[in-house]
This record gives C-alpha cells, structure tokens and sequence, in this order.
C-alpha cells in the first residue's frame, strides 16, 4: 500500500472518532486542532501534517506561542514551521492571513534564505520578511548573483529568460507558484525558468542537463495553472525554434 494511502487510512479512522479523542490520541491540544479549517482538514497527508504540528508544539516555543494565539492554522504554515528554525512572529503574522497557494509559493524561497543564513553562520533578523515585497527584497539582497547566460534566445514580448535569483523570487511570487525553489539548479545550469508574458502571464522551466536534449519539465499559467490554447501554440512555437523538447510534457499533460 502507498504511504498516500496508508496516511488516507489514518485519516479515514481518525475521523471515525470525536474530536476530543482525536485530540488525545494525537496529543494536539483540542482548542488548536478546531483552529484547522475543514478545507485542510481533507489534506490527503492530514495524518503527517498533525504529526508535524505536534512536534512543533513540542519544539518551537516561539511558534507555539504563535499557534495558540492565531485564529485560524493552516496545515502549510505548520509545514513551513517545522522546515525551518525561525519564531519571528512578523513572519508567521503576516503568512498567518494568507491563503495556503501564497504559504506554498513563498516556502521554498523562506527555507533557502534560512539555509543561506545558517551556512553563513549569521541569524535570522526580525521584521526581515513580513510581507510579499520584504520576501522579494530580502532575496534580492541574498540571491543578487546572476544565473549562467541562458541558451535560449528571447521570444520579444512573449517569452524572456530569468537571470537573478532575485528576479526568479519576484516572479514565482507575483504568479503564485514555486518557481523559486529551481533557483539553485538555474546557478548551477542544470534547469532555466522563462516567463512568458504574452497571450497572458506563464512560467516554463527548462531542464538542460549537460548530457541530454533540453526539454520542458513544466509549463504553468498564473497560481499554477494550465496553459491556454494560444499560450500552447507560442510555446511550441518557441520549443520548436530552440530545439527543445516538449512532446512528454505534452503527453504528462494529456495523461
């Protein structure tokens, strides 16, 4: 059986109790397990994300204070918690209020500025990101080293190559999707992410691994959407003009 499904049958039996028992079993305390809302609450790893709400209760004094007092807790924002070791309650205050598509979109980015910290041996500041624009600044600061020329020749006005990890944070937060987390694979040109910008907003990621044909790993519209028709036939048009292959994310897309 798949650890998915396992975890579903977790879930499935917790369920089956009441909440007070539910509470007890798992060792959350009632009042924040009717924090989550009903909308995590069908996360098909619900099982993994109480565990790691747990271990943060137990381990992450500042980011306990901060669950107990919040209105509402987003499974996402636990996740996040339990990645890295931050208790800035700016932080947690101001991804407290967002849905989890924005938690999710800002995760990868926040984990790679706290491991950036932590490998330099310096802390996380307070107030040093509280909000959409601070996220960008701060990784403008710490990502200002440009990514490897890109192979690829711009399409004017409809397509165009990333060339910071600045710029790569900035856009994967303005789309609401997790183009930042490639930021590392594009310093060390393995992957490139384009944007496009007409017929309408969209993020392709490139894989150009140095012993194979570049192709499409991903091609995503606004908050991780599916490509329109229009956006489609520019992308072949631009694949086809760079010789990079997309007929597997063509099929993934089918399938």
């Amino acid at each position: 059986m798949s650890q998915v499904s396992d975890s579903q049958a977790a879930w499935a039996e917790l369920r089956s109790l009441r909440t007070r028992d539910v509470a007890r079993r798992l060792g959350v305390p009632l009042p924040l397990l009717r924090k989550i809302p009903a909308e995590d609450a069908a996360y098909p790893a619900m099982t993994e994300y109480l565990a790691l709400l747990r271990e943060v209760l137990q381990t992450k004094p500042r980011c306990a204070r901060f669950l107990r007092h919040a209105r509402v807790i987003r499974l996402d924002l636990v996740d996040l918690m339990h990645r890295i070791d931050c208790g800035d309650a700016h932080l947690w205050t101001w991804l407290g209020e967002e849905p989890p598509a924005v938690i999710r979109a800002c995760a990868d980015q926040l984990v790679d500025i706290h491991d950036r910290l932590k490998r330099e041996g310096r802390s996380w500041q307070n107030g040093m990101v509280r909000s959409a624009a601070t996220l960008a600044a701060t990784c403008e600061r710490m990502m200002a080293a440009p990514f490897p020329e890109p192979p690829f020749r711009d399409e004017p006005r409809h397509i165009e190559a990333i060339r910071t990890g600045a710029e790569l944070s900035k856009w994967a937060l303005e789309q609401r999707n997790c183009a930042g987390s490639y930021a590392s694979a594009c310093a060390s040109g393995t992957a490139v992410v384009y944007r496009m910008l007409r017929p309408a907003p969209g993020t392709i990621l490139v894989s150009t691994a140095s012993n194979e044909k570049p192709w499409i790993i991903d091609a995503r519209g606004h908050a991780n959407g599916a490509l329109g028709r229009e956006q489609r036939t520019v992308l072949r048009v631009w694949c086809d003009m760079n010789g990079i292959g997309y007929e597997d994310w063509l099929a993934g897309r089918a399938g």
